[in-house]
């Protein structure tokens, strides 16, 4: 990360903690959120270890400023490893990336709640994008980072692999004052086990 004094921001960086045994570690650099600004943050890389069950994700930020944040899977190289961008514009998120993991608040300890033998699938030299959505509520530029933690399980051990799937209307108009209703049909291509 760069220092403080090449930022003129309230540095909120934190030093996190070596990944264990067993835990696959994403440190997404310094992030730079001006005063009442919001910015969706956009980091690429690729996983380098053998195929993986993923059964634990904790992602990690310092405190009051974070919103969600996303590891997407990418089947381009657009990006090269190590990239960070702004991708706040609606163009950047279209098309949608599909989804490898999500949390909605940096408060859990694990966002993976599976029975055991089932993961979420970490295949070797998968790339990744990771969505971190800030929102400074302060006078002040503000200077971030964030991490994530996965706990991987051999691939051996995994008897079945789980999968997010998001259902979105996408883009609705909502008139002021009035109630409304939007609605969609979703159909199933083949025969799934929601958990």
């Amino acid at each position: 990360p760069l220092p403080p004094e090449v930022i003129d921001c309230v540095d909120h960086r934190v030093e996190w903690e070596p990944p264990t045994e067993g835990e696959y570690r994403i440190e997404v650099p310094t992030m730079v959120i001006p005063p009442g600004e919001e910015i969706l943050f956009c980091y690429y890389g690729t996983y380098d270890g053998p195929d993986a069950g993923v059964v634990g994700f904790r992602p990690e930020s310092p405190g009051g400023f974070l919103h969600h944040t996303l590891i997407k899977r990418v089947d381009d190289d657009e990006y090269p490893n190590g990239h960070l961008m702004d991708c706040t514009a609606p163009e950047l998120q279209w098309p949608p990336k599909p989804v490898l993991f999500e949390a909605v608040a940096p408060s859990l300890d694990n966002w993976i709640n599976l029975p055991e033998g089932i993961a979420f699938k970490l295949s070797e030299g998968q790339r990744w994008v990771t969505d971190v959505h800030y929102i400074n509520v302060s006078p002040d530029p503000i200077c971030m980072n964030t991490a994530f933690y996965l706990d991987l399980i051999p691939d051996s051990e995994v008897s079945s692999y789980a999968a997010a799937f998001n259902l979105d209307r996408g883009g609705f108009v909502l008139p002021p004052g009035e109630e409304t209703t939007e609605s969609f049909d979703c159909t199933w291509e083949q025969d799934l086990n929601i958990l």
